[in-house]
């Protein structure tokens, strides 16, 4: 009984000195903050960063951070030129 006890604080011991990560496997605190667990880098397998944006800038569906696709659109489909040309007349 004692063996089974000890070895059950061992791990609970040994699971609570683990370093924190997110959901998503990356690095909350420590020397390696927002660094991914498995590949070791500043992004996870798939290619996207802890906030979720890949080394062109995109996010899972196509958009940058500040919502343009990479045609220039926004999520609204809306490029902005309508108004300048609105403006010109």
């Amino acid at each position: 009984m004692k063996k089974v006890i000890g070895i059950f604080f061992l791990l609970m011991v040994m699971s609570a000195c683990g370093a924190q990560t997110d959901e998503r496997g990356f690095y909350i605190e420590g020397k390696n903050i927002g660094k991914h667990k498995e590949t070791n880098t500043l992004y996870d397998p798939e290619g996207y960063d802890k906030d979720g944006f890949n080394l062109e800038g995109y996010d899972f569906n196509g958009y940058t951070r500040e919502d343009y696709e990479k045609e220039g659109l926004d999520n609204e489909n809306y490029d902005g030129e309508e108004e300048i040309e609105e403006e010109k007349q």
